[in-house]
């Protein structure tokens, strides 16, 4: 673990600082003169880049937007390898309080809440239902319990979940473990407190652990968290306020409550397929297909299982034919404007989703997705209208279902 960072002891230059390059003296005895970008607090200030240009210029190779980042330590952190853009289920990204970590290991005490629900949500991260991090700030509450058995104990089991930065702070943050303090984060670490201690000064009751309050917070919007997980009856009543920010608070166990609406949800939905006559009905992932839009409610259905797409059309014209999304297994279309070839659809989710009904024209394509989230493109080549000339009223396409999920389809 990194050494801590002191200001003006001279600690910075004795404690693993082997990454940095070069001989670094005490960057605050050298830099003392230059006004921070971000200060706050007389003590225990936020650590700004003018503190440190020699380390903010040693990590910017690594990470272009803010300099200090934080070292994984973790043995979960494959949660975040297996998340993708192809995924059906939206799987939240939560953040511990502190109080919920302690609760969940340390179940016996009197104080415990929650602790069953917590449970659930670390369960639910294990199935891969949710992603789990804590803050850097967690360890700092950590190291004030004055049982050093029971301290160490618990400082041991945070390698379990994946650690978050916060925003540097002198005696608190260690070197490539926080972020330096920017005139963004540090906006948003005053308007969290204005919220949560708007009297706050060094010299307040539990100043420590209001600020840590403040830079969980913090540390849980710059890394673009869903939810953020606790049981300080302080911090839940400021919800309301917080979520002015962006930022989602909730009791353990009204998280678990809507991961589980999310699961519900997600879950694939297969639909029978006995039922559908045999010519309107093309199984098959891709094909092209001819059919009589006018017969079977207008209901051509296409896939079948949780790949089913019933695409419904009526007439337009001879050139134009109108679709809807009024099918139980269709969830949206969209017409791919612009676009003429169904393999050069790369991202299926760039178009507009939001009618009901669309009239594409010969050779457009329109993109259905169905109830499950999958993907499924019809390029319309012939279309026959028996009110203008024709003696049928025949439909035939092109289409291409996305089987294995995802939105591309030039694969």
């Amino acid at each position: 673990m990194g050494g801590r960072a002191v200001e003006g002891t001279g600690l910075e230059n004795r404690q693993a600082l082997a990454r940095l390059v070069g001989s670094n003296p005490t960057p605050s005895a050298i830099y003392r003169h230059l006004p921070p970008t971000v200060l706050y607090w007389s003590k225990l200030r936020p650590i700004t880049a003018d503190d440190c240009p020699i380390i903010e210029q040693h990590k910017r190779r690594r990470l272009p937007k803010l300099s200090i980042r934080y070292r994984a330590r973790t043995v979960c952190s494959y949660y975040r390898d297996k998340r993708g853009d192809d995924r059906r289920m939206n799987r939240p990204r939560i953040t511990f309080d502190t109080n919920c970590f302690i609760n969940l290991f340390d179940r016996e005490s009197r104080s415990a809440t929650s602790v069953s629900e917590i449970e659930k949500l670390v369960c639910y991260a294990f199935d891969g239902k949710a992603e789990i991090s804590v803050t850097t700030r967690l360890e700092t509450d950590l190291e004030q319990d004055k049982n050093e058995e029971r301290r160490s104990a618990f400082i041991a089991m945070l390698k379990m979940f994946p650690v978050i930065p916060s925003i540097g702070r002198w005696d608190v943050s260690r070197w490539d473990e926080d972020f330096f303090a920017h005139q963004t984060s540090g906006r948003l670490n005053e308007e969290i407190r204005q919220i949560l201690s708007p009297g706050l000064t060094p010299d307040s009751s539990r100043y420590s652990n209001k600020i840590n309050d403040i830079e969980h917070l913090a540390g849980h919007v710059l890394d673009k968290r869903d939810i953020f997980v606790t049981d300080d009856k302080g911090i839940l009543r400021k919800r309301d306020q917080l979520e002015g920010l962006g930022i989602i608070v909730m009791r353990p166990s009204d998280c678990v409550a809507y991961i589980d609406e999310i699961v519900f949800r997600s879950k694939p939905r297969t639909f029978p397929s006995d039922d559908i006559p045999p010519n309107y009905h093309s199984p098959a992932l891709h094909g092209s297909v001819t059919f009589d839009y006018t017969n079977n409610n207008h209901v051509f259905a296409i896939g079948e299982g949780e790949h089913l797409f019933e695409t419904k059309w009526t007439k337009a014209s001879n050139n134009s034919i109108h679709v809807y999304s009024d099918s139980g297994s269709i969830q949206a279309l969209a017409l791919a404007k612009g676009v003429f070839s169904i393999p050069d659809i790369r991202d299926a989710e760039v178009y507009d989703f939001s009618s009901r009904v669309r009239t594409p024209q010969i050779g457009e394509i329109v993109v259905w997705r169905n109830v499950n989230g999958l993907y499924a493109a019809t390029r319309g080549l012939a279309i026959t209208d028996d009110t203008r000339g024709d003696t049928t009223n025949n439909l035939t396409i092109d289409y291409v279902i996305l089987g294995e999920g995802g939105r591309d389809f030039s694969a």
